[in-house]
């Protein structure tokens, strides 16, 4: 479901507004497209304020973004059927990934699911994916969010922070397993900044920071370990890509990506315990 060109035909056909008329068409261009998508979230004064600036700011930023935009866009199909089809000689019983959609996010993001109204979407954000991704990172990329399709059939419905923890760390781990010898850039653990030197050079702290925080519901928590706000000077932003590889890859060491990726959240709870009580002794 390529929505790439509405935006850029939208873009085009509005050049001549006012700004404050033209990102008020933008957005009601961009919602008949993809309604589900395109709205604030959640509905509030505040939330429809930091939309329109979204709008906005991604009108200054298309004309120099276009051509790579516009790359991702004719290449995605590809990219991602390439990928798919590597992914399947590992895990065979991936099955089919239903309707994908290529969108301009408004930089919210380079791939990923969203929920709206009770139905999962597939989205990928050719803006994001065009800001962040080389032809090295792309690869893996795609692995990463196919995984999440794939452990998702299995995990689902699990909110404290752990959930997310070993989701994404086993995503970075396949990854890493589908595309042998692939770099930390590959695998983005060097946004905003290198991850894995800063983790390691205070081991004990970010994987006792994660423990402290495992039951945690905190939209401030998650922040702190996936977004790019960093806990304290010590640790980086998006620590918890690395820490929830490390576990991962601890757990992997008596199971395979497969089965680890077949646990429902009852069965991996302890599975994950297990890997990060022989990452670290925490205090308490």
């Amino acid at each position: 479901m390529d929505l790439t060109a509405a935006y850029s035909r939208a873009f085009d056909e509005t050049a001549n507004l006012p700004d404050t008329e033209r990102a008020a068409v933008m957005k009601e261009r961009l919602s008949d497209k993809f309604k589900q998508f395109y709205r604030p979230r959640p509905a509030t004064p505040e939330s429809q304020q930091r939309f329109d600036g979204r709008i906005a700011a991604s009108l200054n930023q298309f004309p120099a973004l276009r051509p790579k935009y516009e790359a991702v866009s004719a290449n995605f199909s590809g990219m991602i059927e390439s990928a798919l089809a590597s992914f399947r000689r590992t895990l065979p019983d991936m099955g089919p990934v239903g309707d994908v959609y290529l969108v301009h996010s408004l930089g919210e993001m380079d791939g990923g699911t969203r929920q709206f109204d009770g139905v999962r979407y597939f989205i990928f954000g050719a803006d994001m994916i065009a800001r962040i991704h080389t032809p090295e990172t792309q690869r893996p990329f795609f692995h990463h969010e196919l995984f999440h399709i794939y452990h998702g059939r299995s995990f689902s419905g699990c909110d404290p922070i752990w959930c997310d923890i070993w989701s994404e760390g086993l995503a970075v781990l396949a990854a890493q397993e589908l595309n042998p010898g692939a770099t930390d850039q590959q695998l983005l653990l060097t946004l905003p900044a290198p991850i894995r030197p800063a983790v390691d050079a205070n081991f004990t702290e970010a994987i006792c920071f994660v423990r402290a925080r495992l039951d945690s519901l905190s939209s401030n928590d998650y922040s702190q370990l996936f977004n790019f706000r960093r806990p304290n000077e010590r640790l980086p932003a998006r620590s918890g890509y690395y820490v929830g590889l490390l576990i991962a890859a601890e757990a992997r060491k008596t199971m395979s990506l497969a089965d680890l990726a077949r646990l429902v959240p009852e069965q991996a709870r302890p599975v994950f315990q297990a890997a990060i009580d022989k990452l670290a002794s925490c205090p308490g």
